[in-house]
Protein backbone atom coordinates (compact mmCIF):
# COMPACT_ATOMS: atom_id res chain seq x y z
CA UNK A 1 0.00 0.00 0.00
CA UNK A 2 2.85 2.35 1.19
CA UNK A 3 3.83 4.36 -2.48
CA UNK A 4 1.22 2.72 -4.63
CA UNK A 5 0.49 5.88 -6.58
CA UNK A 6 4.20 7.19 -5.66
CA UNK A 7 4.33 8.48 -9.60
CA UNK A 8 1.41 11.14 -8.03
CA UNK A 9 3.21 12.57 -5.22
CA UNK A 10 4.12 15.36 -6.79
CA UNK A 11 0.51 16.54 -8.33
CA UNK A 12 -1.18 15.17 -4.34
CA UNK A 13 1.34 17.87 -3.08
CA UNK A 14 0.64 20.66 -5.16
CA UNK A 15 -3.10 20.30 -4.39
CA UNK A 16 -2.82 19.92 -1.00
CA UNK A 17 -0.14 22.96 -0.65
CA UNK A 18 -2.77 25.33 -2.26
CA UNK A 19 -5.88 24.13 -0.51
CA UNK A 20 -3.84 24.01 2.55
CA UNK A 21 -3.15 27.97 1.94
CA UNK A 22 -6.34 29.11 0.77
CA UNK A 23 -8.52 26.96 3.52
CA UNK A 24 -6.11 26.85 6.33
CA UNK A 25 -2.99 29.61 6.67
CA UNK A 26 -4.36 32.68 5.41
CA UNK A 27 -6.94 32.47 7.14
CA UNK A 28 -5.25 31.91 10.28
CA UNK A 29 -3.35 34.64 9.31
CA UNK A 30 -5.54 37.64 8.06
CA UNK A 31 -8.89 36.48 10.01
CA UNK A 32 -8.40 33.83 12.72
CA UNK A 33 -11.50 35.12 14.90
CA UNK A 34 -13.71 35.01 11.81
CA UNK A 35 -12.40 31.91 10.47
CA UNK A 36 -12.87 30.36 14.24
CA UNK A 37 -16.66 31.34 14.39
CA UNK A 38 -17.39 30.54 10.79
CA UNK A 39 -15.68 26.78 12.08
CA UNK A 40 -18.46 27.15 14.75
CA UNK A 41 -16.16 28.26 17.69
CA UNK A 42 -16.86 30.13 20.68
CA UNK A 43 -14.34 33.18 20.21
CA UNK A 44 -13.67 35.37 23.44
CA UNK A 45 -14.18 39.11 24.00
CA UNK A 46 -9.73 39.29 24.12
CA UNK A 47 -8.51 37.66 20.87
CA UNK A 48 -5.17 38.64 21.29
CA UNK A 49 -3.48 35.15 22.64
CA UNK A 50 -5.64 33.39 20.22
CA UNK A 51 -5.10 35.30 17.19
CA UNK A 52 -1.14 35.12 18.06
CA UNK A 53 -1.48 31.67 18.19
CA UNK A 54 -3.99 31.46 15.18
CA UNK A 55 -1.10 33.28 13.20
CA UNK A 56 1.52 31.15 14.51
CA UNK A 57 -0.03 28.33 12.92
CA UNK A 58 -0.78 29.94 9.71
CA UNK A 59 2.54 30.86 9.02
CA UNK A 60 3.67 27.10 9.84
CA UNK A 61 1.26 26.17 7.64
CA UNK A 62 2.20 28.61 5.36
CA UNK A 63 5.85 27.22 4.97
CA UNK A 64 5.09 23.88 4.76
CA UNK A 65 3.26 24.35 1.83
CA UNK A 66 5.68 26.80 0.50
CA UNK A 67 8.15 23.78 0.96
CA UNK A 68 6.14 21.04 -0.57
CA UNK A 69 5.52 23.42 -3.82
CA UNK A 70 9.37 23.76 -3.93
CA UNK A 71 9.94 20.37 -3.78
CA UNK A 72 6.69 19.04 -6.21
CA UNK A 73 7.29 21.49 -9.18
CA UNK A 74 11.67 21.27 -9.49
CA UNK A 75 12.97 18.86 -6.36
CA UNK A 76 11.74 15.91 -6.26
CA UNK A 77 13.59 14.15 -3.94
CA UNK A 78 12.68 16.53 -1.12
CA UNK A 79 9.30 14.77 -1.31
CA UNK A 80 9.85 12.46 0.65
CA UNK A 81 11.30 14.88 3.19
CA UNK A 82 7.59 16.83 2.73
CA UNK A 83 5.67 14.03 2.53
CA UNK A 84 6.40 11.97 5.66
CA UNK A 85 6.06 14.86 7.95
CA UNK A 86 2.76 15.49 6.34
CA UNK A 87 1.53 11.95 6.97
CA UNK A 88 2.77 11.96 10.45
CA UNK A 89 1.23 15.68 10.75
CA UNK A 90 -2.53 13.93 9.20
CA UNK A 91 -1.95 11.54 11.73
CA UNK A 92 -1.45 13.36 14.61
CA UNK A 93 -4.60 15.71 13.33
CA UNK A 94 -6.36 12.60 13.52
CA UNK A 95 -5.61 11.72 17.09
CA UNK A 96 -6.35 15.60 18.07
CA UNK A 97 -9.66 15.90 16.59
CA UNK A 98 -10.65 12.50 18.09
CA UNK A 99 -9.22 13.64 21.34
CA UNK A 100 -11.31 16.99 21.44
CA UNK A 101 -14.51 14.85 20.09
CA UNK A 102 -14.12 12.22 22.97
CA UNK A 103 -13.70 15.57 25.27
CA UNK A 104 -16.62 17.18 23.93
CA UNK A 105 -14.44 20.71 23.51
CA UNK A 106 -14.82 21.00 19.69
CA UNK A 107 -17.74 21.99 17.77
CA UNK A 108 -19.35 19.89 14.90
CA UNK A 109 -17.56 21.17 12.11
CA UNK A 110 -14.10 19.81 13.78
CA UNK A 111 -15.28 16.37 14.70
CA UNK A 112 -16.27 15.97 11.20
CA UNK A 113 -12.60 16.57 9.95
CA UNK A 114 -11.65 13.46 11.45
CA UNK A 115 -12.58 11.29 8.45
CA UNK A 116 -10.83 13.70 6.11
CA UNK A 117 -6.86 13.43 8.49
CA UNK A 118 -7.60 9.95 8.02
CA UNK A 119 -8.17 9.97 4.63
CA UNK A 120 -5.26 11.99 3.88
CA UNK A 121 -2.85 9.72 5.75
CA UNK A 122 -3.99 7.05 3.66
CA UNK A 123 -3.42 9.39 0.69
CA UNK A 124 -0.02 10.71 1.89
CA UNK A 125 1.21 6.90 2.35
CA UNK A 126 0.08 6.16 -1.24
CA UNK A 127 1.86 8.62 -2.89
CA UNK A 128 5.11 8.15 -0.86
CA UNK A 129 7.57 8.26 -3.47
CA UNK A 130 9.93 5.38 -2.95
CA UNK A 131 13.92 6.75 -3.39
Amino acid sequence: MIGVWHDHAGLAVEVFAIASTLIFAVPFIVAPARWGRAMGWTVPHDTALMAYYARCLGCLALSFNIMGLWAALGHPFYLVAYIAPVACFAATMVLLHVYGWWRGEQPWTETAEIPLWAGLVVLWLAVMPAV
